[in-house]
């Protein structure tokens, strides 16, 4: 029956654009109208309006999920969000039963679609996807060619995934070495020639070495007592850091103890004190974090004064900060930028404040943004990303 056009019991059209009609007498049975079909659309594949044809039937192009361990022997699509051409990353949540409890895996895989493959970029359970909160979101080509997708279930915070490049993707030809709960393979692909890799871009959790060959016993856990000595060196492992990949980054509050300096330098009779925000290439990423002490400066010359600055930032989650330095002079009090540093910076040495260097407004230091740790929803808008009905953070204080 397919593609056919023409008399269909007593219709006494070749078009069929009226609709099924199956209770009425033949003698009432108008052009364009049919009275039986099964399985049947009135359009054909190529598009011709007005034929009866067979409907299109779907055919299995990849499952995605199939690598969970058979534990988790319930397994839900519930998000995908597309990259670019046929590439889609597909989230799966696993449940170990039909009801939603734990234990659950979760999966974040790559499929493409003119090739009908699926490949798993990780399975990890710190992600919690759940059958019942369903993931949207978006994707972006970054600068350095490599693609990051945004993602919100409004059950876990919102994360991001870097997928890496695609040239630097595994082969198809690789085999995915994922085990049960326990396995020392999963996410790992091996190309055949006992060499394991993991997904590039991803952020793996790390084991760091010293260079007295101590190894960490955990992620960012050195020994008890031990002193890590020279150059660090670390090495992927095959767990996910669900805590690095948080659009509301986990930040530790810097500590900053400000006092005189030992040499001379051009600072005016005054006092000070400093505050710094953790920056991305240049760009402030932080609200300022809590004052240091305040310091005063007296000389007898009025601007022979120095200061230094004592900072323990956080070196893991940051790369650098800002540094601000508030001065109160002849009862007037101005706020500026002293310049931005390494968060392994541990001593700065200030001896001048000058007026050509940039003025920050002095109501903005003590303000506090909301922090908003999940949404409901993440919508791409032309170039801006929207976050629906966020949720910000509460902390509980006893």
């Amino acid at each position: 029956m397919a593609g056919e056009k023409g008399n269909l019991n007593t219709s006494k059209t070749s078009t069929f654009i009226k609709g099924l009609h199956k209770d009425s007498d033949p003698a009432f049975i108008q052009e364009g109208m049919w009275t039986y079909a099964r399985n049947a659309v009135n359009n054909t594949i190529e598009g011709d309006v007005g034929a009866i044809s067979n409907e299109a039937s779907n055919a299995l192009c990849a499952t995605a999920g199939a690598t969970i361990p058979n534990a988790f022997s319930f397994r839900y699509i519930i998000g995908a969000i597309h990259m670019f051409s046929d590439k889609w990353i597909v989230f799966t949540a696993s449940h170990a039963s039909a009801v939603e409890i734990l234990p659950r895996v979760s999966e974040i895989g790559l499929f493409e679609e003119a090739s009908c493959t699926y490949r798993p970029i990780v399975q990890d359970a710190c992600l919690g996807f759940s059958k019942s909160h369903l993931i949207s979101g978006a994707a972006r080509e970054k600068e350095d060619c490599s693609w990051q997708v945004y993602w919100a279930d409004g059950l876990n915070p919102d994360r991001y995934l870097n997928v890496g490049d695609p040239k630097t993707w595994p082969s198809l030809d690789y085999v995915w070495l994922g085990g049960g709960p326990g396995s020392t393979t999963v996410n790992f692909y091996s190309n055949g020639n006992g060499t394991n890799i993991l997904w590039p871009g991803v952020e793996w959790n790390q084991i760091c070495t010293d260079s007295s060959n101590t190894s960490q016993t955990e992620p960012g856990v050195w020994p008890i007592g031990h002193p890590v000595d020279g150059c660090i060196t670390c090495i992927s492992i095959n767990t996910l850091n669900c805590e690095k990949i948080r659009l509301a980054r986990l930040m530790n509050t810097p500590c900053l103890n400000l006092r005189l300096g030992e040499g001379s330098g051009s600072l005016e009779n005054g006092s000070y004190y400093a505050v710094i925000a953790y920056t991305i290439k240049g760009e402030k990423v932080s609200d300022y974090f809590a004052a240091s002490n305040v310091q005063p400066v007296y000389t007898l010359n009025s601007v022979q004064g120095s200061l230094q600055l004592e900072v323990e930032a956080d070196t893991e989650n940051f790369d650098e900060f800002q540094l601000v330095l508030v001065a109160n002079i002849n009862e007037n009090t101005v706020a500026r930028v002293i310049g931005y540093y390494s968060t392994n910076t541990r001593n700065i040495f200030i001896d001048q404040y000058k007026p050509s260097f940039e003025s920050i407004d002095i109501t903005l230091i003590p303000l506090m943004t909301p922090v908003f740790e999940k949404s409901d929803q993440i919508a791409q808008l032309n170039t801006y990303l929207l976050r629906v009905g966020p949720t910000s953070k509460i902390d509980f204080i006893f």
